[in-house]
């Protein structure tokens, strides 16, 4: 009985290790996530300020 209890134990720190190891790496790949989230709201606010001066230059041009 307690050589079952003692694998049971093993097999429970086993599959802790493993759930802790898919943790970490899930956190960092969301942290990566929102990076890159970030940079294309970015990127993408750029652009419409672009857009916006380009279509004032349009309307200024056909005034």
């Amino acid at each position: 009985m307690c050589k079952v209890l003692e694998n049971r134990a093993q097999q429970d720190e086993e599959r802790m290790d493993q759930l802790t190891n898919q943790l970490k790496e899930a956190r960092l790949l969301a942290e990566d996530a929102d990076g890159k989230s970030d940079e294309v709201s970015r990127k993408l606010a750029f652009v419409e300020d672009e857009l916006e001066v380009a279509e004032d230059r349009v309307k200024s041009g056909e005034a």
